[in-house]
């Protein structure tokens, strides 16, 4: 364990060089970072104020005690091997916590570097102490704001309650508006008026799990229950509950899903199930169905009267091989076959049996039903006797009336007409819809005699002069027709003109199909886009559609991060819509949006800019993909603003910048000067003249006012990251700047500001990134024989070009790249502090040649500035 040292024992140096030192020192405790110096032993030698105030102590205090003395047994290990490093020569940056007198953990950044001597020998070491509280609270703040944010977005459309004893501690808006009563409402009922809101019949259940839960036993997820809604209507919903702790204390957290609808939907699919099976046991055909290897799980009625059986019952589990004729064993195993890797047989013409052996022809349909997962699940037959068909097929083939039993057998409705629109013929289906029975009875009929409404009857006799008048057929007209039923059904109906052998018009021929279900499938379609668009108007993502003619969608979310209105957004052309981009985007967005497709993959992810009519820039996380749009492609976007996100990860990357670059000013600035007064003042002790002395103290002194300097020049931009941007004259600082360096120089300088007027978005650090340029290109060509410097300012398409040479010395290729390096910052404190606000700006610093191909006749820094971008009108 290192001693304490008594911090009354203090070097023995000349009283002028002590003099300097303690300047020196009062520079070092002026600093906005903690500094400590260590001796070999690991005690401190001297701490800043701003180190021992972070910790709660005196500077007397700490002076003397060990470096562990501060730090918690959890951060020890870390502290000795840093330590550990000193003495290889060897610096690092690591965050360590600290303990403060109270006993709290203070967290920091440190940069430590080690001390040598005059013959090299590591004598201890020091660090600056960057505290990193802030940034590490802003973080949390963040987490949670995310958390919170994640929560909000995956729970705004479902219920979501804490329960704590008998009363609601927590309940959403969702929850809310399924029960008719407002979160505060909900959170101020006493238990028992908040019990209410729990159907009278389910709460005993309720209970009954709120013991298993206490008994520890596991709940069956979801759960069903009914609430009532503050009108009296029951809610039937699924419930998703777990046990949290919420303020410190136990609660239960339940997910609520209002499944009212679907409910309702299953009670009708059950009632629809029933109705079904009545319906097949009524059929006139022979229903059954089967497992994939053809064993019966169900028969109709009319299957076990077909067949001979007593009931549907008896041929439960039977083999549907054993009621095939054995001649049809091979055909019925092959079309088994076929049902399997096809889907389906239709029709198929087969010889039966009965249970006492006698044979009958029938007609046999078999489809195939998958399961969820798209396997073979089940088989469903429909057979036919065509036993009385089979004896009207001969009869009709002999009498030449096949033509009369293919109209009645097609699935469509089928009819004809005379020119006087009396009907001459239909096939058995239209006779059924119509209410006459059979084709035969409606020979003569007109549409009035029909069971048709006056005001239909005389609509579709109008329909047939219009088209035996124009000649000209009428295709898939969609319209609506009274069924015998008395339901009106939804119908697709073509009517052409008939002729005879020499093109006389003879009548009209109408056919149709129901396609009732087909609409009803079409209106679902639009309900469920109704379903889909209300989910994208309370998304807190912003989605816009794009075509070529500029929006064709946008939510309020993506409105509200633009700061415009949706009507404005949805009434822009797609040069106005471009405009919303901030310009450096613009080109990389054309081509997303030029290689859009129609794509199921993940959407791609990229980051850009969005503008605001104040001019303000919002940064935003995007994902576009290509999209099917009413027959052509489109672009769909969904965008999350992180402009905040953005913004705390670049003032947390910012403090760890300037912590390094205190780091290298101490290693590399502060050091070489600290060695020099060093030096200056063991060579002072030893000196017997006063010329020598005064010219050893001038040393010293140049060397604290150097070091002076420097840590005054770091501390400008201490603010940097906080100043706002605002409008500023970049032409005007220029030239201001200009004239003031070349005031007070030997330089000639050659300007040439092309620019009248050029706005950007800057601060009050604006001249400083200017004259840091300048002050380089004077200093770097100061053994030039005719010193110059030449300044120019060019505009381009969307951003400023400031060009600064010189004719110094140059620089080779190597140093160019190096020049902006944080690890190892040639380029000095001035122009690592231009590239940061450059940087800022949101522009760049480069440097080249200032005669292309010859590094030896100067440099040129070139700085990139985005033009301002002016604010829209309101």
């Amino acid at each position: 364990m290192p001693k304490r040292r008594n911090s009354s024992e203090e070097p023995v140096v000349a009283k002028g060089a002590n003099e300097d030192i303690l300047i020196f020192r009062a520079l070092v405790d002026a600093m906005n970072e903690g500094f400590g110096v260590v001796d070999r032993d690991s005690c401190f030698t001297y701490v800043n104020r701003h180190f021992h105030e972070m910790l709660g102590y005196t500077q007397s205090e700490m002076v003397g005690r060990a470096l562990t003395d501060f730090v918690d047994a959890g951060n020890r290990e870390t502290l000795l091997e840093n330590v550990r490093m000193r003495t290889t020569g060897g610096s690092s940056q690591y965050e360590l916590e600290w303990l403060t007198k109270d006993g709290r953990n203070i967290p920091t950044i440190v940069s430590g570097a080690p001390l040598f001597d005059e013959e090299d020998k590591h004598i201890g070491s020091y660090a600056v102490i960057t505290d990193i509280s802030r940034i590490r609270e802003a973080e949390d703040e963040r987490r949670k704001s995310e958390e919170k944010y994640r929560l909000l977005a995956e729970n705004s459309l479902q219920g979501l309650t804490i329960i704590q004893g008998d009363k609601y501690v927590y309940v959403n808006p969702a929850f809310g508006r399924m029960v008719g009563y407002s979160p505060i409402e909900i959170l101020e009922m006493p238990g028992r008026v908040a019990w209410n809101i729990i159907h009278e019949e389910d709460q005993s259940y309720l209970l009954e799990l709120a013991d298993r839960r206490r008994r520890g036993e596991e709940i069956e997820m979801p759960y069903r229950y009914r609430l009532v809604h503050s009108n009296g209507d029951v809610k039937y919903v699924e419930a998703f509950s777990s046990r949290v702790e919420y303020e410190g204390r136990d609660a239960l957290q339940v997910l609520i899903i209002d499944i009212t609808e679907r409910h309702l939907a299953e009670t009708e699919l059950r009632e629809s199930e029933e109705r079904l099976r009545r319906l097949i046991d009524t059929s006139p055909d022979a229903i059954t169905v089967s497992d994939i290897e053809g064993n019966f799980t169900m028969a109709s009625l009319r299957t076990a009267a077909i067949h001979g059986y007593d009931s549907p019952e008896e041929m439960l589990g039977m083999s549907a091989f054993e009621l095939f004729h054995e001649d049809e064993q091979e055909k019925a195993a092959e079309n088994l076959r076929l049902v399997l890797s096809d889907g389906s047989v239709r029709n198929v013409e087969t010889i039966l049996k009965r249970k006492d052996g006698t044979s009958f022809p029938a007609e046999l349909s078999v489809s195939l039903v998958s399961d969820a997962e798209g396997a073979p699940a089940a088989l469903i037959g429909v057979t036919h006797d065509i036993t009385e068909r089979k004896r009207r097929e001969i009869q009709l083939i002999e009498s030449q009336a096949m033509l009369k039993l293919v109209m009645n057998t097609i699935p469509s409705y089928v009819f004809w007409k005379n020119t006087e629109s009396e009907y001459i013929g239909c096939n058995q289906n239209f006779a059924i819809v119509s209410g006459v029975g059979t084709p035969d009875k409606i020979v003569g009929k007109t549409d009035y005699d029909l069971l048709w409404s006056k005001e239909e009857a005389a609509r579709f006799q109008q329909d047939d002069r219009e088209i035996l008048k124009s000649d000209i057929p009428v295709y898939r007209r969609v319209e609506k027709q009274i069924q015998a039923d008395g339901i009106y059904r939804w119908i697709e109906i073509s009517k052409v003109p008939l002729h005879d052998a020499e093109g006389a018009s003879i009548g009209i021929l109408g056919t149709y199909e129901d396609i009732t279900e087909r609409v009803k499938a079409e209106e679902s379609i639009r309900k469920s886009e109704e379903r889909y668009r209300m989910l994208a108007e309370r998304s807190l993502q912003g989605i816009t559609i794009i075509t070529d003619d500029g929006f064709v969608y946008v939510n309020k979310a993506y409105a509200d991060i633009v700061g415009r209105g949706v009507e404005e957004l949805m009434k822009m052309t797609l040069e106005k819509v471009e405009s919303l981009y901030h310009p450096v985007d613009l080109e990389e967005l054309k081509r997303i949006r030029g290689t859009r497709r129609p794509d199921t993959s993940r959407p791609p992810r990229h980051e850009y800019r969005l503008l605001r009519p104040d001019g303000s820039v919002r940064w935003v996380e995007a994902f576009s993909s290509g999209i099917d749009y009413e027959g052509g492609i489109a672009m769909q976007t969904v965008a999350l603003d992180i402009t905040e996100r953005r913004k705390a990860e670049k003032e947390v990357q910012t403090a760890k910048d300037r912590a390094l670059l205190y780091l290298d000013l101490m290693c590399h600035d502060l050091r070489n000067q600290m060695q020099v007064i060093l030096n200056s003042a063991t060579l002072l002790r030893s000196a017997t003249d006063d010329t020598v002395r005064n010219n050893f103290l001038e040393v010293i002194r140049r060397s604290v006012q150097r070091a002076s300097r420097l840590i005054g020049e770091v501390q400008e931009t201490e603010q940097l990251l906080t100043v706002p941007l605002v409008e500023k004259r970049l032409d005007t600082a220029l030239r201001s700047c200009t004239q003031a360096i070349e005031g007070r120089s030997d330089t000639e300088f050659e300007s040439l500001i092309g620019v009248d007027d050029a706005r950007v978005m800057a601060d009050e650090f604006l001249e400083l990134l200017l004259s840091n340029i300048l002050i380089n290109a004077v200093e770097h060509n100061k053994d030039a024989e005719i010193k110059k410097v030449w300044v120019t300012l060019e505009s381009a398409a969307d951003h400023y070009v400031v060009s600064i040479a010189d004719n110094g010395p140059g620089l080779s290729r190597t140093r160019k790249e190096e020049l902006f390096d944080m690890a190892r910052r040639f380029g000095g404190v001035g122009l690592h502090q231009a590239s940061q606000i450059a940087e800022k700006y949101g522009g760049r610093i480069e440097v080249e040649d200032r005669v292309d191909g010859k590094p030896i006749e100067g440099a040129k820094f070139k700085v990139w500035i985005p033009r301002a971008i002016p604010s829209s009108p309101e």
